[in-house]
């Protein structure tokens, strides 16, 4: 499975890095968590990007 970090998708989305936390953390967009006890990250599978931009595609409108 292909995945994105959480700076790869606000780069897709022309946001920032917080938006796409704040989106995960409210459950807007889903992903993993990865990392150990003091830093963790999140990664967001091909599908689950797939998802999002069919849902929320005049919102976010991204450039082939």
């Amino acid at each position: 499975m292909n995945f994105v970090t959480v700076k790869d998708m606000a780069s897709i989305l022309k946001v920032s890095t917080k938006t796409i936390s704040n989106m995960i953390k409210s459950g807007k967009l889903k992903a993993v968590e990865v990392g150990g006890k003091e830093r963790i990250t999140y990664r967001i599978f091909e599908k689950e990007i797939l998802r999002f931009m069919a849902e929320n595609y005049e919102k976010y409108k991204v450039e082939k």
